[in-house]
Order: structure tokens, then C-alpha cells, then sequence
């Protein structure tokens, strides 16, 4: 009785992958927790302490290493691309390529989502993690309408997204900690590194200060890590709805949620 009752609820309870012919990173859903406002007090409080904080600190130092090393391979790439338009295949390749590069930014973008996501909270994972299957049947790059978009996401707003989410929130944070130590390192000079509050050899409203700038970059590195995540499902969505539009297969596209998963396509190109 017990067997079959397993087997029904088997039977009833569909399995679902990504559409045939894609190569998509899933929503994981995740069993989520109300988190008590003491807990919430307690991890703002303790949050220079707290692992996930310097997690961010990495997050945002690999974004904008890939901001800095994608600009000019992108740019260089769209140049020559478009310049190589009257020799025909020649340029038609390097868009290939062009493409097959941007589709594989695409994907660092997805481990560095998954590297700023807390415990708890929803993940991408790639098609071929889930099902080796989910993988486009045309194995070469298509320049389309999505790989333009993306093409123009990495060169136009990757680059001062990187430079005002992650740049500036790591100098202010590398400030707040310059803060801290300039009291007990006499080689850090308090005049030479910006400070505008106590005067040098202030040690107590030094630390304060510091502390208040840390709490402050902290709390800036969450925001400024959401809206980057953001923005990366964003584009991966705006990716995939247009190629599908563009191959014609808007029927295949998911609607809502499935099973309480969603689905993320970020590159359909490899």
C-alpha cells in the first residue's frame, strides 16, 4: 500500500528541464526563512565580522576584473567585426567569435551571481549542470538581435556599472579600514589619506570614524552586489526572450513558474 501510494505521488509529480534546444542556468529555489528582526540587528551589528561580507569584497573585486578585461575584447572585437564587413567571411567570423566570447562572459557573470548570493536565497545553475541534454542543437555562434544586446551591455554598461558599483564601494571600503589602522601605523599619514574629521593623533574619534565609514561601505557593498545581480538576470532574460523571438520559437519560451522554479537562459549561442 505504502509502495503504491510512493509510486502515485511519483507519477504525479512531473520532472521538467529547460526547453529542447537551449542552454539556459536555472532559479533554484530555495527554502526560505523569516529572518527575526533580532537576527537582523545582531547580523548588522556584527557585519564586518560576518563571513558573507568579505565574500562581497571578492564578488566585487572579480566584477570588476571582468568589467576591465571584457571592455576591450568586446570593443576590439565589435571594431573589427564591423571594419571586416566587406571582406565577408572574414568578418563574419570574427562576429563568431565575437559572440562565442561574449556568451562565455555571460556565464562568468552567472558564477559571480552565485558568489553573492546568501544562504538561502535563490542561485543560478547551468543547463548542462542539471541536464547534459540542454544544450543548443546548433553548436555554431549566431549573430542575432540577443548577442547585440549583449555585446552592447558589455561595452556600455558593464564598464561604469563596474566602475561606480565595485570600484568606488571597494576604494570607500579600503578608506574605512585605512581609517581604523591610521591611529596604531604611523606610516599611514592621516592628512595624506582624506580623512576630513579629527586631526592626526586623535586616536578614539579616529576609530569612530573609521568604524561609521566601514559600516557604511558594508552596507553599500550589499546594495551595490543586488542591483549587479539585478542586472545580470536582467540581461539574461532580455537574452533569451529575444533570441527566442528572433529563431521563432516564442511558443517554446516558459511561462510563470514551473514547479516553483524559474528559468534563466543567459546564452543559446554555444
Amino acid at each position: 500500500m505504502a509502495k503504491a501510494t510512493s509510486t502515485k505521488a511519483t507519477e504525479a509529480t512531473p520532472m521538467h528541464c529547460a526547453p529542447p534546444g537551449y542552454y539556459g542556468a536555472t532559479l533554484l529555489p530555495m527554502q526560505k526563512h523569516r529572518q527575526r528582526p533580532g537576527s537582523f540587528v545582531w547580523y548588522c551589528l556584527t557585519s564586518p565580522l560576518q563571513p558573507f561580507t568579505w565574500q562581497l569584497v571578492v564578488f566585487h573585486t572579480l566584477h570588476l576584473l571582468l568589467a576591465t578585461l571584457s571592455f576591450p575584447l568586446v570593443l576590439a572585437g565589435a571594431v573589427a567585426s564591423v571594419a571586416l564587413v566587406p571582406l565577408c567571411c572574414l568578418g563574419l567570423v570574427v562576429a563568431k567569435i565575437l559572440v562565442r566570447l561574449v556568451s562565455y562572459l555571460t556565464q562568468l557573470d552567472v558564477y559571480l551571481h552565485n558568489c553573492a548570493t546568501r544562504r538561502g536565497s535563490d542561485c543560478l545553475l547551468l543547463g548542462e549542470d542539471l541536464d547534459p541534454y540542454c544544450r543548443d542543437s546548433n553548436r555554431l555562434a549566431t549573430v542575432s538581435r540577443a548577442s547585440m544586446y549583449l555585446t552592447g551591455y558589455y561595452m556600455l554598461l558593464k564598464p561604469p556599472l563596474a566602475l561606480v558599483g565595485s570600484f568606488g564601494v571597494l576604494g570607500l571600503f579600503g578608506l574605512s579600514l585605512a581609517t581604523i589602522a591610521a591611529p596604531f601605523l604611523p606610516s599611514l599619514n592621516a592628512q595624506g589619506i582624506l580623512l576630513v574629521g579629527p586631526p592626526a593623533g586623535a586616536g578614539l574619534p579616529m576609530v569612530l570614524l573609521g568604524l561609521l565609514r566601514l559600516y557604511v561601505a558594508i552596507f553599500l557593498l550589499h546594495v551595490s552586489a543586488s542591483g549587479i545581480n539585478a542586472t545580470t538576470k536582467l540581461v539574461s532574460s532580455t537574452y533569451h526572450d529575444a533570441t527566442a523571438l528572433s529563431c521563432g520559437k516564442t511558443h517554446d519560451l516558459p511561462r510563470g513558474l514551473i514547479q516553483g522554479q524559474q528559468t534563466m537562459y543567459y546564452s543559446t549561442v554555444l
